[in-house]
């Protein structure tokens, strides 16, 4: 019993043999030809099926609201940080675009959060001035308080006959009023 293998295609160099024997090829795109061109075609496709890969990567990771870098896009579309610097590098300029965009309007978000914050403490700070002078002023009038308390509670206990309530003058002092001479 004799195997005998499976008869194999013909390869790109038989077909253009078939096609020469023919006579016919002059003007015809031979196999050969025709798979140099589908393999280009192919490599287009897959290179805009990449690119469109990695913008769909981009939008996934800014719709998530996550942080945007090369490696981030990368793995999100499932390529190499690589082949997007050395194959897209307009789609890395992109990216690099959006990221400084990122940086720049993260930085002015902090520097507003920094001007209120600045305010807030401009208003604090006066707060606590006009409230120092309250107490200042509620502390003075406490202190008379308890002052003319305890000259009452004397006056009560009758220690003290006289007290000095508001008086400007001395009581020794001669009186201008006429009624008291």
């Amino acid at each position: 019993m004799v195997k005998t293998q499976p008869k194999a295609p013909p390869g790109v160099g038989e077909v253009e043999a078939l096609v020469d024997g023919l006579g016919v090829g002059h003007g015809v795109p031979t196999k050969a030809a025709e798979g140099t061109s589908a393999r280009t075609a192919g490599r287009r496709r897959d290179k805009s099926d990449t690119l469109f890969g990695l913008r769909l990567a981009l939008s996934r990771l800014q719709r998530r609201g996550e942080k945007i870098t090369l490696a981030a896009v990368s793995k999100e579309a499932g390529v190499s940080s690589g082949l997007i610097h050395n194959r897209y590098p307009d789609f890395a300029e992109e990216v690099r675009a959006l990221i400084g965009k990122a940086l720049r309007k993260q930085r002015d978000d902090k520097a507003d959060e920094l001007r209120q914050a600045r305010e807030r403490i401009k208003e604090l700070n006066q707060l606590v001035a006009t409230q120092n002078q309250q107490l200042c002023q509620l502390a003075s009038v406490n202190e008379m308080l308890t002052k003319e308390l305890a000259v009452q509670k004397a006056i009560a206990d009758g220690k003290v006959t006289k007290g000095q309530f508001g008086r400007k003058t001395p009581p020794n002092a001669p009186s201008d009023h006429p009624s008291k001479s």
